[in-house]
């Protein structure tokens, strides 16, 4: 993981870059990679962060790359071998047993296929918000549940992205501080290394009491002879031996203002490995023969018991050129491996080693951020089993500058993005333009595209947004350009009306937005009386589940008589709800814009989570959606939250989705009816046409044959 350490001089000239080989950046301007995996077909992926704007309001995207084994980027993945989104930095990259993509960013857990886009079966398109502070680490456990470090929590998620209820606290345990580094025993037990020691937690979530002292050890090394503190070592990385042994790294404060690298080893029971270092531990200045932030970012451990720390100065600021660092490899005893590099290290005074990984032929890739000449940049290295640089790794750079400004042209809106056209630079720096990125203003959001236009997303519909645009070539990216004219993102705004007949009708809200009932039905003339079937609720006096009534010819609009007959009083018809409206007169009355509400916010109440889903429980419910769907469809992305869903196209089981939707069609005084049970069966039309039923395939919607958002669908779950 990465140190974000901030406002630390920078130190420069120790040894001499070896730029020109085994050298791959990417996002030219303000990037670094944090966390490194390889695939199973040795490609590795890199996460970390791109960096744009000004140095007065530097934006932070998420930064998602593969190579291929040459380290070349993969064309195959995402655009030109990047991938990028808001909400950044990118902070730890995992792999799923099934090839899928787990990235932990500052404040989200995101998934992707294989390919770089968004697995929209994760989450909500492919994401799920954290809220229990800044993400550290992600690990997938062998049942391909995910766990998660952040802020003072270690968290885990269901394969579907929901919360896993049955671990901790609702799918929480307390770290009782920062947590950080994590790793899982083969016994299944979690390790997470934190700024209070290293704790162990058993599957379910609670502390392992075997582990040192209630399921933490804390490593005092000495006292601080400038305050007279304990020496204790911040443990940021955790990692495994064969035998079980258990291996951190982190920091000690060796002065004023100055660190050195630190080391634990521990038994498997928490008390410390003697025979390693002195008493267990080996502190080291690393790399840097003077005082600094000297900081070991990662540790792994070789087959043959031998480890390796990616190390550095932090820089003087996120987006500011890395301090020298590189690699150091140990001995299994703690002392210095003098024959990996030169005595012990592989050193490179532009490059900050944030990442290892050992392949299998025992060569090393190391990840992280260098200076490229004027800029930084992510950048992956590899080495040879012995720490010398692998020439055959990478490419020097062709470009003798980098390109100058795009012309920005103006921008289209969509739904939640717009799409940004742009000329080329005259310019173009001696070697031809690789990618092209854009980014928004407010929010930073950003895309990376090899040609003109490209399309941003994940922007708020109704906010009002500009653009720039910076081209790169293989000496990095340029100067951004002047802003583009402001758009707004619109998106799926619906502004429909509501069409009464005389008599009962059947209605929904189908929108991301509140009814007002006495406001919209309040002329006595046209309504009799309004109902809302309500499934659960907290009114006193009340059964659920129940009816909520209005009467606008009543005094009190009803509200006694609903009292008297254990009702609800009806105030509202919110996003997602169905409503009868007895009316005393065919009329017309629009609703007030907004978002249309999509099928998939619908979940069974026993995998709904708390937040941005409608939780449907058993029996029946009177909903309405806003994306105009076919019953299959609806069916389908109420299946497709399901913790194993259907395949695509495929009819949910009868016993894991809905048993039958009906609709009422007040003109005909006739139902509509579907039955996911009957459609497998090949047996509908012949149910619907025994019992005098209408098929939801005729149903006047536009078009025809899809529910309007204001449909009301009477849902019954067994």
């Amino acid at each position: 993981m990465r140190l974000n350490i901030t406002q630390l001089p920078l130190v420069v000239g120790l040894c001499s870059p070896a730029l020109a080989l085994a050298v791959t950046t990417a996002l030219g301007v303000g990037g670094a990679g944090n966390s490194l995996v390889v695939q199973a077909d040795g490609k590795p992926l890199v996460a970390g962060y791109a960096l744009s704007g000004t140095s007065l309001n530097q934006i932070y995207s998420v930064a998602l790359l593969r190579y291929n084994s040459d380290g070349s980027l993969d064309s195959g993945f995402g655009t030109g071998g990047v991938v990028t989104s808001s909400g950044g930095p990118g902070i730890s990259v995992a792999m799923q047993a099934d090839g899928k993509i787990l990235l932990a960013s500052a404040s989200s857990l995101k998934r992707y296929n294989t390919d770089g886009s968004a697995d929209t079966s994760f989450g909500t398109g492919g994401s799920v918000a954290v809220n229990a502070g800044a993400v550290n680490g992600v690990v997938v456990q062998a049942d391909g549940k995910i766990l998660l470090t952040a802020g003072s929590a270690l968290l885990r998620y269901n394969t579907d992205g929901t919360p896993d209820l049955i671990f901790g606290i609702n799918g929480v345990a307390s770290t009782s501080g920062t947590a950080y580094g994590i790793a899982v025993q083969l016994d299944g037990r979690i390790l997470v290394a934190g700024n209070v020691g290293l704790l162990r937690f058993n599957g379910d979530g609670s502390s392992d009491l075997s582990f040192g002292v209630s399921g933490r050890v804390a490593t005092t090394i000495g006292v601080n002879p400038v305050d007279g503190s304990s020496i204790v070592i911040q443990s940021h990385t955790v990692a495994l031996e064969t035998g079980g042994r258990i291996l951190i790294s982190g920091y000690v404060p060796a002065g004023r203002g100055t660190y050195d690298s630190a080391f634990a080893l521990y038994n498997s029971d928490g008390s410390l490995a003697t025979s390693f270092g002195t008493a267990g531990v080996v502190t080291n200045p690393g790399l840097i023969p003077i005082q600094a932030y000297r900081l070991a970012n990662d540790v792994t451990v070789q087959a043959d018991g031998k480890f390796l720390a990616a190390t550095g100065i932090a820089p003087f600021r996120l987006g500011s050129l890395p301090g020298p660092g590189g690699l150091m490899r140990y001995n299994a005893d703690g002392t210095v491996d003098t024959s990996f590099g030169t005595a012990g290290a592989a050193a490179n005074n532009a490059f900050t080693g944030q990442a290892i990984s050992v392949l299998a032929d025992g060569r090393v890739l190391a990840a992280g951020s260098i200076d490229n000449g004027s800029n930084t940049a992510i950048a992956l290295l590899r080495y040879g089993s012995n720490g010398i640089l692998d020439s055959s790794f990478g490419a020097a750079s062709a470009a003798s500058s980098v390109p100058g400004i795009p012309a920005i042209g103006s921008p289209v809106a969509g739904n939640a993005q717009a799409t940004v056209n742009f000329s080329p630079p005259v310019d173009v720096g001696g070697s031809a333009i690789t990618n092209y990125l854009v980014t928004s203003s407010p929010g930073g959001n950003a895309a990376i595209g090899a040609t003109s236009p490209i399309t941003v997303t994940g922007l708020s519909n109704g906010t009002s947004y500009t653009f720039s645009v910076a081209a790169a070539n293989a000496a990095g990216f340029g100067a951004a350009s002047p802003t583009s004219a402001a758009v707004t993102p619109l998106g799926n705004l619906l502004a429909p009306n509501l069409n009464l007949a005389t008599g009962w009708n059947l209605l929904g809200n189908g929108l991301e937005a509140p009814i007002p009932v006495a406001t919209t039905f309040s002329d006595p003339t046209k309504v009799s009386t309004v109902w809302k079937w309500v499934t659960a609720g907290s009114t006193f006096g009340v059964t659920y589940p129940t009816w909520a009534f209005y009467a606008p010819a009543q005094s009190d609009g009803g509200r006694a008589f609903a009292s008297g007959q254990g009702y609800e009083f009806l105030n509202t018809i919110n996003a997602g709800e169905g409503f009868w409206v007895n009316a005393m007169t065919s009329f017309t009355t629009a609703l007030t814009p907004a978002v249309a509400l999509q099928s998939h916010s619908f979940r069974p109440a026993s995998t709904a989570t708390v937040g941005g889903t409608h939780a449907l429980p058993h029996g029946w419910s009177l909903i309405s959606t806003g994306d105009s769907p076919t019953p299959a469809q609806l069916d389908e992305a109420i299946a497709s939250q399901l913790p194993t869903p259907p395949a695509p196209g495929q009819i949910a089981a009868l016993a894991t989705n809905l048993t039958s939707l009906w609709s009422w069609d007040t003109a005909k005084q006739k139902w509509y009816f579907w039955a996911p049970s009957l459609v497998n069966s090949n047996g509908l039309t012949s149910y619907i046409n025994s019992n005098g039923f209408l098929d939801f395939a005729t149903i006047p919607a536009a078009p025809v044959g899809t529910i309007s958002p204001t449909t009301g669908i009477w849902v019954n779950l067994p």
